[in-house]
């Protein structure tokens, strides 16, 4: 298994204007309200030229005894839930996954020595690239896209943007998680099933420039791919909007944007 201080290196074609990542975190599939028509739209939107995917966590409900959750009102057992998650892997294409991540429902099966996303990634890709793009805690990709037009050097350098991805964080007005990794452009988790899009800046010193600049950081959260129900009710909880956030980088120029949906 990869350290998580192992960044992950990602290079998008150099001919490429622009990219959208699409962060997968929460479908909860063996749910019993897992939105089956929202998800196959997601799918279908993956295998688009030029989109990739980072999966942050809670694929799987996973629920077993002794677990947070309702075992009964699970549809498939966990063994399926993980041989669905292989299927969609393949079907959005494993050399678009560009990073996967566990969340706090797949690492319920640690205790007995199974790591079910990472066993998803072996046998969607049995070559082990896409194991390779695996993180147990968080994972930093280093992600080339196109050519910086303004670039100086003869060869033509690549955008670069870093991409933080961990299933649970804190995101408040005055503190946010993004604040701890330096230099991060995208900053992505999910957990809560509240979906959000805040973008941060901090104060950047260039040591080499002698320049002072604002550095900014897209954070966001798409939330979870549940119809309200089933436990959520049980257990008192408001519904939440079931929103996308996909990040566009430019191919061009060092910049990004959020689309919604």
């Amino acid at each position: 298994m990869h350290s998580d201080f192992e960044p992950i290196i990602f290079n998008a074609p150099r001919d490429a204007k622009e990219i959208v990542l699409h962060f997968i975190h929460d479908p909860h599939y063996g749910n019993e309200c897992f939105d089956y028509k929202r998800w196959e739209r997601i799918v279908k939107e993956l295998q688009q030229p030029l989109h990739y995917a980072v999966m942050i966590g809670d694929l799987m409900e996973n629920v077993s005894e002794g677990t947070k959750g309702d075992i009964l009102y699970q549809v498939v057992p966990p063994e399926l839930q993980r041989d669905w998650v292989v299927e969609q892997m393949q079907k959005i294409g494993t050399e678009k996954i560009i990073g996967v991540v566990p969340g706090n429902h797949e690492r319920r099966s640690k205790k007995c020595g199974w790591f079910p996303l990472r066993d998803a990634c072996l046998l969607a890709d049995p070559s082990g690239k896409l194991e390779e793009r695996y993180r147990q805690h968080f994972c930093l990709i280093d992600l080339g896209v196109g050519v910086r037009l303004r670039s100086s050097s003869t060869g033509k350098a690549q955008n670069r943007y870093i991409i933080f991805a961990v299933h649970k964080a804190k995101e408040m007005k005055n503190f946010s998680s993004a604040d701890y990794v330096d230099g991060c452009d995208v900053f992505a988790f999910g957990h809560d099933h509240d979906p959000k899009s805040h973008p941060r800046a901090r104060i950047r010193y260039d040591t080499t420039r002698k320049t002072i600049s604002v550095h900014k950081t897209r954070v966001v959260n798409c939330g979870s791919n549940l119809i309200y129900g089933g436990y959520a009710v049980d257990e008192g909880y408001r519904p939440n909007a079931l929103v996308e956030y996909k990040v566009h980088l430019s191919g061009t120029e060092k910049e990004t944007w959020v689309e919604e949906r």
